[in-house]
């Protein structure tokens, strides 16, 4: 009997193993299949000459969490790992950077705002907070949802750099009152999807709020109707259907351009120095496309070096308090999960 028990726990072990490498398998297949063209610098420039560009951008940090800067950065190619080319003293000394969970909300001079990402629900937060601390993360500080910070009827548009949880699961509490919003895709982003992406799409599809708009054009730069000065740029790299925010924002007499980049990179030493992250975290963790994302992260950088230009990523604290862009305090939940 006992042995039978065995011999019945073995063969569904590796079933179950089967089935996830024939996943995982899948996943790179379809990742690596993806390599979409970039915009170049005159493309960009020329998109922001239009009236009625959105007045400001901000962002709301949903979480945060310190984390090894080896789990963000591959060590080999890693430029702070050593003393002569170090990129930061806290870096050197400690070896761990804080990672922030932020929701960009965009808004024009009549008040209308679009959101792009909407961070962390607490539940998933903490699920979150479970799985990374097996890698030598620290606890996470679940900050509160975006939605209670918004005026909710003021939401006209959400869109999202992909859909991992840690960007999408906040949409949920969007759905209030008088909601009205259009929720914005690629036709990349919608149609196409790994294990890792499925439960975002459907929490999407089934949402029971909004309006679903799909951008199904050739143009590098997608115009979103409604939002002008704000494009998306199907990306690829991270995730099948990864986007790229163009935003240009009229700072007086002048425009600003910002280049929203999710996770692109998760340091923004990746983008600076086009350092990749860990290989054990995109073979294994999270399927990406290297090539692809080498050459996306050479494009953010040589945006990011023009002066009217900033990159922007998700996952860099440090950076996002640095831009100068200004940042709201979430007043929910503020503690060790």
């Amino acid at each position: 009997m006992v042995k039978k028990a065995f011999l019945t726990g073995c063969v569904v072990l590796i079933l179950v193993l089967t089935y996830g490498f024939n996943q995982l398998r899948l996943a790179h297949r379809d990742i690596d299949s993806i390599s979409p063209e970039l915009p170049g610098l005159a493309a960009v420039r020329a998109s922001g000459l239009i009236s009625d560009l959105p007045s400001s951008i901000a962002y709301y940090n949903t979480a945060s969490q310190r984390v090894t800067r080896s789990s963000v950065l591959d060590e080999d190619d890693d430029p702070g790992g050593t003393v002569e080319q170090g990129v930061g003293a806290e870096s050197k000394v400690t070896q761990m950077v804080d990672m922030s969970f932020p929701a960009f909300v965009l808004t024009w001079a009549d008040g209308r705002q679009f959101v792009i990402d909407t961070g962390f629900t607490e539940s998933e937060a903490r699920d979150f907070g479970r799985r990374s601390a097996l890698a030598g993360a620290g606890p996470i500080e679940f900050h509160g949802l975006v939605a209670d910070q918004l005026n909710l009827t003021e939401v006209k548009g959400v869109g999202f750099s992909h859909l991992h949880g840690d960007h999408v699961t906040g949409l949920q509490a969007f759905c209030r009152g008088n909601a009205d919003f259009t929720l914005v895709q690629t036709m990349q982003q919608y149609s196409w999807h790994s294990y890792l992406t499925r439960g975002g799409a459907e929490l999407l599809n089934g949402l029971g709020c909004g309006i679903q708009l799909l951008l199904d054009d050739t143009r590098l730069l997608k115009e979103i109707k409604g939002f002008p000065g704000l494009y998306i740029i199907h990306a690829g790299g991270h995730t099948l259907g990864s986007q790229i925010f163009v935003v240009h924002i009229e700072e007086g007499p002048y425009t600003k351009t910002y280049i929203l980049a999710g996770d692109m990179a998760n340091h923004f030493d990746g983008i600076k120095y086009n350092v990749s992250k860990p290989h054990a975290y995109s073979r294994w963790l999270v399927p990406e496309n290297l090539d692809q994302l080498y050459k996306v992260r050479g494009w953010l950088s040589s945006m990011n070096q023009e002066p009217d230009i900033s990159v922007l990523i998700s996952h860099d604290k440090s950076q996002l308090v640095g831009s100068g862009i200004p940042v709201h305090q979430l007043s929910g939940l503020s503690q060790g999960l």
